[in-house]
């Protein structure tokens, strides 16, 4: 909170400063007071018009966080009629429209940014988490598929990303297979050891495929590296028992 204060009194002394204005958004932002932020974004605008278009993104952002999704649209709709061969930002307004339960038309905008770069796998991803959402399975396990073919070109072109690794892992874990999903999180483990969600689902395929002691193991780990929490405890107790 002295840091925000800090921030005003900068501003306050120094209306025209960018910097000072754009600061003090982002500890508006971090303390959830989003009008505020929304305003300082506003004066930025004055400030520097050439940033219209990063500070009007930004702005639409708060809005689809605080659920005004209507708002969110037509800053949108504005900046696409600017910018229409912008990729980003049809998949922007397919977010919003996903918040809006309007599935069709956030189908219509993956559709067509994936026609136009069929091999992004961000925009491939949410297509199949939107069917989903409308319970298509079919064209879900379609999508999925293409999703793993996708991922499995970006590991060929670079082995260390551990981005990919762990979308490949979350990927085969969603698809049941265990042991897929298990290589790629140990993977990530051979990277950084300590990283707690590789663990975290380590220790449940290691549960899944009956491999009681090297749950125990793992939650053990998790125990002395961080907070234990009810979920691990179980978890080692179900091990347990079973030994």
């Amino acid at each position: 909170q002295e840091a925000l204060n800090e921030a005003e009194l900068l501003v306050k002394e120094n209306p025209g400063s960018y910097k000072f204005y754009e600061l003090l958004s982002s500890f508006y932002k971090k303390y959830g007071k989003y009008d505020d932020a929304i305003n300082c974004y506003r004066q930025m605008l004055k400030i520097n018009p050439k940033e219209k278009h990063r500070l009007n993104i930004m702005i639409a952002e708060i809005y689809m966080k605080v659920d005004k999704n209507d708002e969110a649209l037509k800053i949108v709709n504005q900046l696409l009629e600017e910018r229409p061969d912008d990729n980003e930002l049809y998949f922007m307004r397919s977010q919003v429209q996903m918040n809006k339960k309007a599935f069709e038309k956030a189908m219509n905008d993956l559709d067509f940014i994936i026609s136009r770069d069929s091999v992004n796998y961000k925009y491939n991803k949410i297509l199949s988490q939107l069917y989903q959402v409308q319970g298509n399975k079919r064209l879900q396990y379609f999508q999925v598929q293409k999703n793993m073919r996708i991922l499995n070109n970006l590991y060929k072109s670079n082995n260390e990303d551990v981005e990919v690794i762990f979308e490949l892992a979350s990927l085969g874990l969603s698809m049941g297979d265990l042991d897929g999903a298990g290589g790629w999180f140990e993977r990530i483990l051979n990277y950084f050891p300590d990283n707690y969600e590789a663990l975290k689902q380590m220790a449940v395929i290691k549960l899944n495929k009956q491999m009681w002691n090297d749950a125990i193991s793992i939650y053990d780990k998790l125990e002395r590296n961080y907070r234990p929490v009810e979920e691990f405890l179980n978890n080692k107790a179900i091990a347990y028992i079973q030994i």
